[in-house]
């Protein structure tokens, strides 16, 4: 990874979410840095934590985003002075319980800011994480999608997302709470818990299964959850100055399934791939502008989709007992 010099000492990183799988990495690179982590989570599991070598470094506190009480009582008890609001309910977890996605999703980025309201000598940098899926449909773009397109979000999931960001824009000119949010895309890499599209085209060929994936002509931002966690990272830790602009676009290497799956094919040479061009899916945004995060955040794609095919192949063949690929 690149390295980044915020000029800042010792910092205490909150990160809702924490033991979740963005979470989780980031509580390793901020740990890395000499930084303190609190992983604030309403069902915390450190097993990912633990894989990653700091499950006894990180101070893990229950707590649920819907509670403020209990997030403002985490922050002046645990000394926060930067907080990561990476919690929220996916989009499959919104369509079986819509009432408890809102309440999280929405209601808990407002308890975030707010806590950073209430506690203005303390918090330095709020990050909120919002999605690309604030865009809507990809196919309504012809090029790179930058920060201030018209946004059209299509889903409860996506609106939550850009009802976050509103918050985020209104604490910040309205309160002077030290918010920014991120716009990632969808996040891919090993031992994640939750449903992502097409991570069987990475798991499977990793075991000597073979795999048939659908959508061939559809761009994929195949997003590292390294880059992800790197680009929250430099968010929270960014000295003020740097941050002018209150939203960020973050995306990995995009290429098409069919080039994905070509690259997992070149990793494993005996892979068993098959590609249907019959089913594209018309994602959201995926090829997102970064101009503007590289200049404000020194943000680059570090795990192009190579280096994550060969990191995502090894580390499930390693669990399945597996010698690593050539």
């Amino acid at each position: 990874m690149t390295t980044f010099d915020t000029g800042a000492g010792t910092e205490t990183v909150l990160v809702t979410g924490g033991t979740g799988f963005i979470g989780s990495h980031l509580a390793r690179r901020l740990v890395d840095d000499g930084h303190e982590v609190v992983a604030f989570d309403a069902a915390p599991d450190a097993t990912l934590l633990e894989r990653l070598g700091v499950a006894g470094t990180v101070e893990i506190r229950r707590g649920d985003v819907t509670d403020l009480a209990a997030l403002a009582r985490t922050v002046r008890e645990q000394g926060v002075t930067r907080v990561v609001h990476l919690a929220a309910l996916l989009s499959e977890d919104v369509r079986t319980d819509e009432l408890a996605a809102t309440r999280v999703n929405a209601l808990g980025a407002n308890h975030v800011l707010e806590a950073a309201r209430l506690l203005p000598d303390r918090i330095d940098r709020v990050v909120v994480a919002s999605s690309e899926t604030v865009y809507g449909p990809g196919s309504a773009y012809d090029g790179p999608v930058p920060e201030d397109a018209l946004l059209s979000p299509d889903s409860p999931y996506a609106a939550a997302k850009r009802h976050a960001e509103c918050l985020s824009r209104r604490y910040r000119e309205d309160h002077g709470v030290p918010a920014v949010a991120l716009r990632p895309t969808g996040v891919f890499g090993p031992f994640r818990r939750s449903f992502t599209a097409f991570s069987d085209l990475f798991e499977r060929p990793a075991v000597c299964e073979p795999v048939r994936v659908e959508g061939g002509g559809t761009a994929v931002s195949w997003l590292s959850v390294r880059d992800a966690a790197d680009a929250f990272r430099r968010a929270a830790l960014a000295p003020a100055s740097d941050l002018e602009r209150g939203v960020y676009n973050v995306r990995g290497e995009v290429a098409t399934v069919a080039e994905a799956a070509e690259t997992v094919r070149g990793v494993i040479p005996d892979a068993e791939v098959a590609v249907t061009d019959d089913a594209d899916h018309d994602w959201s945004a995926q090829r997102l502008a970064l101009e503007r995060t590289r200049s404000d955040l020194g943000y680059e794609v570090e795990y192009g989709l190579e280096e994550l095919t060969r990191e995502y192949v090894d580390a499930v063949r390693r669990d399945a007992g597996l010698d690593p690929v050539d």
